[in-house]
């Protein structure tokens, strides 16, 4: 059974445009990094190659902590679609096993989450082989492809900072069944990871900062604040020292929220609805006329229906408390973080409400 849900998971999520839309924007995004100077992220890159091994590694720590929202969509979607479309009640009276069906939904979302942020090394290939042959960059700006550090930097970053975060979104979402209480939980670890930052900067001990950071970035800053740009261009991101000790803490957090989460998992319901389900009964039924309908896929419906779903779904954001921070002092990076965020959020909800959507025109008799 776990296979199958396994795989249900991965078909569906790979036949939504949101999979290939964010992937994309991720490459474009490194595109414009590695081949231009006017865009930058994280940072200037001083006297290192625009596509040394350093700066592949820090474009991706810095985009898998966007890629958190991005990520939310997945988790939250194969948590919660059962309850959404209240297909729960039956799936839960047939004889499936509770570890195949948690864990085949939870892993089909975590290799889901992943895809959009490889699109970091389509867009690192590309820079890498179009900048110079089309004038962008001078040749010594850029050196060689760093493959190894591709297969690194998917391994020892994306994996285990989609898993963390996966897991703590995925146990609220099974938690609370709530759309909102998920989205809000990512915000809430982006804004946590923020703070600590803030918080670490003043100790002493170097050490206990780089562990506290669950997503390894100022691990990261650390094991390499000394390299000088000729080892920052040869250097490959590599499990050792503060880094394995990072990697494996926070990824043992992950694995006990994730068997928290299934330990307190259960198909049984409570069903608080009985009595007003069973006085609605004894209600006369209505007659209703039905009109007739006729499907129209035409371009103008479509262009009405998009603009329908892009200002309820941009109103609902914009208006809904969680995202709601004019009255909370922010300091540069959360103001800077907030735009893109409230942006891939209108996104992401925009693309699930069309993919759940079916659009009919009414005629009259």
């Amino acid at each position: 059974m776990f296979q199958e849900f396994y795989l249900q998971e991965l078909r569906r999520g790979f036949r939504q445009p949101m999979v290939y839309i964010f992937f994309f924007m991720m490459a474009l995004m490194v595109f414009g990094a590695v081949s231009s100077d006017n865009v930058i992220i994280g940072g200037t890159v001083g006297n290192v190659h625009k596509n040394a091994p350093h700066i592949l590694a820090n474009y991706t720590f810095i985009l898998t902590l966007l890629g958190l929202l991005i990520a939310a969509a997945f988790f939250n979607n194969a948590a919660l679609r059962d309850h959404e479309f209240d297909f729960h009640q039956i799936l839960y009276s047939t004889p499936i096993k509770k570890t195949s069906y948690f864990m085949g939904r939870f892993l089909g979302a975590f290799v889901l989450s992943t895809v959009p942020i490889t699109g970091i090394y389509l867009g690192f290939t590309l820079a890498s082989l179009i900048a110079v042959p089309a004038g962008w960059l001078e040749p010594d700006r850029l050196g060689p492809i760093p493959y190894q550090a591709f297969i690194n930097t998917y391994f020892f970053v994306v994996m285990p900072n989609m898993f963390f975060a996966g897991a703590v979104i995925f146990a609220i979402a099974t938690k609370w069944k709530n759309t909102i209480i998920s989205f809000t939980g990512t915000m809430g670890i982006i804004v946590l990871y923020i703070l600590s930052g803030t918080l670490t900067s003043d100790l002493d001990n170097e050490t206990i900062g780089s562990m506290l950071d669950a997503f390894g970035v100022r691990t990261y800053a650390i094991e390499t604040k000394y390299f000088t740009p000729a080892q920052r261009n040869v250097e490959v991101l590599s499990l050792q020292g503060m880094m394995l000790w990072s990697r494996l803490i926070w990824i043992g957090v992950g694995v006990l929220v994730l068997f928290g989460s299934l330990w307190s998992f259960s198909f049984q319901q409570k069903n608080t609805r009985v009595k007003k389900e069973r006085e609605d009964t004894d209600a006369e039924p209505l007659s209703v006329d039905r009109p007739m309908v006729q499907q129209l896929f035409t371009f103008t419906t479509r262009r009405m229906h998009l603009w329908s779903f892009f200002r309820s779904a941009l109103r609902s954001i914009v208006k809904n408390p969680t995202f709601i921070v004019d009255d909370v002092p922010q300091s540069d990076a959360r103001k800077r973080f907030f735009l893109p965020a409230l942006c891939t959020e209108c996104a992401i909800n925009l693309s699930a409400t069309i993919q759940t959507a079916r659009f009919y025109a009414i005629r009259p008799k």
